[in-house]
């Protein structure tokens, strides 16, 4: 009996500047049969990661500093001719699509889809039906419909699809206080208590208010809170821009 190949996971590069969106694609593709080999926060930098690590998949976004994705997309595709690259981008796909296409996209997604499309998506991009057509096809996951408001008000830097994920994200103020601006469903169930919005992070969690002071003002830090909400927590405080983003993932 001839023994079963091993399955390879899909090698990623991660281009982006947005260092909390990073973070998350990282955790939900590695929970998914997917290696994050390199990430990258604008073109140039992306360039170089593909061209060290030679992966079978680059997530590109398009509005970066230094070198955009466009700019960045023919050279990455010269670089490594065999990667699939997927557009990432905050614009509807229109002309955009077209032209991500034009210069070497395999595909276009856009950020507001939620967790599952994106997975089922880039999954498709790199491995696609047999029931498709052999000729490359660009395909673009479409914005989703407009969904209920939710309890956390929402700005264009907090993607849709964070809502569905199995890990906790809260968006924090910068001030000393750590004022909560945003939470998902599951910060709450992360912390086994219901996260006050507009409040001092220490009226939700003063376990985690204490952890976090020391770092308040760090633009990364990684940290371990013991069991004192509902699990023992693997937290990581990121800055972007003005604000912090806090991502709360269960440990064993």
């Amino acid at each position: 009996m001839s023994a079963v190949p091993e399955v390879q996971p899909v090698r990623v590069v991660i281009v982006d500047d947005t260092a909390d969106l990073r973070e998350l694609l990282r955790f939900a593709l590695e929970q998914h049969e997917f290696t994050v080999v390199a990430e990258a926060g604008d073109g140039r930098e992306g360039i170089s990661a593909v061209e060290e690590h030679a992966p079978d998949l680059v997530l590109l976004d398009l509005a970066m500093p230094v070198m955009d994705g466009f700019e960045a997309l023919p050279r990455m595709r010269r670089a490594c001719p065999r990667a699939k690259i997927v557009v990432l981008s905050g614009f509807d796909a229109g002309a955009m699509s077209t032209r991500a296409h034009d210069l070497g996209a395999d595909g276009y997604l856009q950020k507001g889809a939620s967790l599952s499309d994106t997975l089922r998506y880039v999954r498709e991009v790199v491995d696609p039906p047999a029931t498709l057509p052999p000729a490359p096809q660009l395909a673009v996951v479409p914005e989703p419909a407009a969904s209920a408001p939710t309890a956390a008000p929402r700005t264009s830097r907090w993607p849709a699809w964070l809502d569905a994920v199995p890990f906790g994200v809260l968006r924090l103020s910068s001030s000393p206080d750590l004022v909560v601006r945003q939470c998902n469903a599951a910060a709450g169930s992360a912390l086994g208590v219901a996260v006050a919005l507009d409040e001092p992070l220490a009226a939700t969690s003063g376990s985690l208010a204490a952890l976090l002071a020391p770092y308040a003002a760090a633009d990364s830090a990684r940290l371990d809170l013991p069991a004192g909400g509902a699990v023992p927590l693997q937290v990581t405080l990121l800055r972007d821009g003005d604000d912090r983003v806090l991502v709360l993932i269960p440990r064993d």
